[in-house]
């Protein structure tokens, strides 16, 4: 029997309509058991006696913020790797700031967020790196941040050692590989955070779906590098309390026939299960990993979303609203609390679209890896909108099926800018999460916001289980007094080039020369220090470049930087038209996840007005291209939703022929047959 009830269906049926075996007899036993024998309502703060361990532990970590920095106010472009490397030694232990690889989506989103005074180039490029010394430069580059330049070589800290000299420092650290395409991401979140940077080299890799014991063997084996570097390491409170996982380590492994969070069974006492540390796993390439590092050191949130799809009144339901988290949360920054009607589906479009401008969004919802559950919904992936930086905390079955895949709902979040999520990778059920109300009340004390969602000793979930969380683990909502502001000049890189204005090209010049322009005037445009002196029209400006005429290497720069000035702008309408004309077979991931995100909050909109042949135009290039997971499905059930009249249908029906006969995609035949024999049933009384 199931002790709790389920968040969702890997068939996209809200689990909530599901009746458990022998539910409704023993309802009242089963809340008891699933939530503490009913002290659920009691878990409403640090303050809970249950919190004590977490609570003195947190004190240890408030207490050991490290070193005084001042954030340098410029953001460092740099073109690869090695060049990161450099950027990041030139920290010291006084004074460091964002350093990100060359990329306009993730790039311009991290610009706006942080609003540098300056932004600059790296003064060189670094000399590639041969693969048996990669590592030995990561870990170079960590201790080198650690240390001012006019400390003599052999003084300078080992990067992959707690730096002792500099007093206490931040009880964690963070676990890489050579190879890793995350070891970006490793280097930043070591030398920003003053943790040491350590090699754990595994035989088994994410994909690999591993039996329980071989997990519970290499968790002994991070035991015994962890213990092997910070001695007393085994308890909260102590020396490590966090280890950010960035290598290519497994997710999943099988316990009792069920996938659990390779995760949440590592960093626990082998006699005890109990939890010494807290785990947060840093992913992507060098890009990605270098983003979401910089984010975590760099960026706060200046607004929260609470957003609760659950309309069930009786408990455990109803202990999972939000009115009480959003009062709460309100005393640390502002909150958009969004509940009933208007978390339906066209409150989401209204409350998202073009982009999330919210810097922490916290959802309730049920569904399966690509669908949640949303009145007149369902939403789907391509629902999940642009986004800025932000931080995504969900309650929900299956959101992190596959974290790597931007088809499912983790990973769009991830590709559209979040550099933090919390959700589960398995049925979890409900019981499973804290309440909004408590981990609101651990936020607001500034916690680490993986100490927030994790469940410990006397909670219901506090065994291994099936809910991760990827990000720093580190990371707080506000940074620590440790963090001394920024400043604007610093000597060792105010002779770094910025970003200057240019004269636009000739309307005539070539188009490669228009979009170097557009790209430079764009990031010169981020920076707050310099206001411009010339009038741009930036949108025009791409609009007017032909595509078609630029140098195929040149074309994926083009598509993000049109992608995210038409967002930007609002103006997804042209940036639909023109992601369009892109044969399906040249579009990359990127410009069909950028489409696809335009084409539904059109959708809604024709939906929201009844505009029927808008939506049949929409649908017509949807259905010829392949599409993320389940897209084209969803789509085209809300479009033969608008088809609510005998004239609408009869049209709905013949364009569905229509595209059986021409050139829908062949992967979309399933869906326009099963419209088809849905909308045959219903004209039938209408002949």
């Amino acid at each position: 029997m199931r002790m709790s009830r389920s968040l969702g269906s890997r068939h996209g049926r809200p689990a909530c309509l599901r009746r458990l075996p022998g539910f409704a007899a023993v309802a009242g036993l089963l809340a008891a058991l699933a939530f503490g024998g009913g002290r659920a309502s009691a878990q409403v703060s640090l303050f809970d006696p249950r919190f004590e361990e977490v609570r003195k532990a947190s004190v240890t970590w408030d207490n050991r913020p490290g070193p005084s920095r001042q954030v340098v106010d410029m953001v460092c472009l740099v073109p690869d790797l090695p060049t990161f490397f450099e950027a990041v030694a030139a920290w010291d232990e006084a004074h460091y700031f964002p350093v990100l690889i060359d990329d306009v989506e993730l790039t311009f989103k991290f610009l706006r967020a942080f609003r540098p005074a300056r932004i600059v180039r790296y003064p060189s490029k670094a000399a590639a790196i041969p693969p048996d010394k990669v590592w030995e430069k990561a870990v170079a580059a960590v201790g080198k941040a650690w240390s001012s330049g006019n400390v003599p070589a052999d003084r300078i800290p080992r990067g992959d050692a707690p730096p002792a000299s500099l007093g206490p420092t931040p009880p964690g650290v963070v676990v890489s590989t050579p190879d890793s395409p995350s070891l970006a991401g490793a280097v930043a979140l070591a030398a920003g955070r003053f943790q040491p940077l350590l090699k754990w080299e595994t035989p088994k890799h994410f994909a690999d779906v591993i039996p329980e014991g071989e997990a519970r063997d290499l968790s002994l084996s991070l035991d015994a590098l962890v213990s092997g570097c910070v001695p007393r390491y085994d308890a909260l409170g102590d020396d490590c309390d966090f280890v950010t996982l960035a290598g290519d380590y497994p997710y999943r492994y099988t316990a009792n026939n069920q996938s659990n969070a390779f995760d949440d069974l590592i960093l626990r006492s082998a006699r005890t299960g109990s939890r010494w540390a807290f785990a947060g796993r840093i992913m992507g390439d060098p890009v990605q990993s270098a983003y979401r590092a910089m984010c975590s050191l760099f960026l706060s949130p200046s607004t929260a979303l609470m957003y609760n799809t659950y309309q069930e009144k009786e408990p455990p339901w109803s202990q999972y609203a939000m009115t009480r988290a959003a009062a709460v949360l309100g005393k640390v920054l502002p909150v958009t609390h969004r509940s009933g009607p208007r978390a339906g589906l066209a409150g989401w479009h209204q409350t998202f679209d073009p982009v999330n401008r919210f810097g922490l969004v916290v959802l309730n919802s049920h569904g399966n890896p690509t669908t949640f559950h949303l009145e007149a919904g369902p939403g789907q992936t391509a629902d999940i909108p642009e986004s800025g930086p932000a931080v995504v905390l969900m309650i929900h079955s299956f959101s992190a099926d596959m974290p790597t895949d931007p088809d499912t709902i983790a990973g769009r979040w991830l590709a559209n800018g979040a550099y933090a999520f919390y959700g589960s990778m398995n049925e979890p059920y409900l019981h499973a999460f804290r309440t909004p109300g408590l981990a609101s009340s651990f936020l607001a004390e500034n916690l680490p916001v993986v100490v927030s969602q994790r469940q410990t000793s006397g909670e219901a979930a506090a065994q291994p289980w099936r809910l991760v969380y990827f990000g720093d683990p580190l990371y707080r909502l506000k940074p620590l007094p440790a963090d001394a502001g920024r400043t604007a000049s610093w000597g060792p890189v105010d002779g770094w080039r910025s970003y200057g204005e240019y004269l636009p090209p000739a309307p005539n010049a070539a188009e490669g020369l228009r979009l170097n322009w557009a790209l430079k005037a764009a990031i010169f445009r981020l920076q707050t220090g310099t206001a411009p002196r010339q009038k741009t029209d930036l949108p025009g400006t791409l609009l007017g470049i032909a595509r078609d005429r630029l140098e195929p290497p040149f074309r994926p720069l083009y598509d993000d930087l049109l992608a995210d000035t038409l967002f930007q702008a609002g103006r997804t309408a042209e940036l639909i038209d023109r992601l369009s004309r892109i044969p399906p077979a040249e579009r990359s991931p990127a410009v069909r996840r950028h489409l696809e995100t335009a084409q539904t909050a059109a959708l809604q909109r024709a939906a929201s007005t009844n505009n029927f042949r808008q939506a049949l135009s929409l649908w017509g290039d949807v259905i010829r291209a392949r599409g993320s997971r389940d897209f084209a499905r969803v789509f085209t059930e809300r479009v033969g939703r608008l088809a609510d009249t005998p004239v609408k249908r009869a049209e709905w029906q013949s364009r569905l022929r229509a595209s059986q006969r021409a050139n829908a995609d062949p992967d979309n035949a399933a869906v326009i047959e099963a419209e088809l024999k849905r909308v045959g049933e219903q004209r039938k009384g209408e002949r």
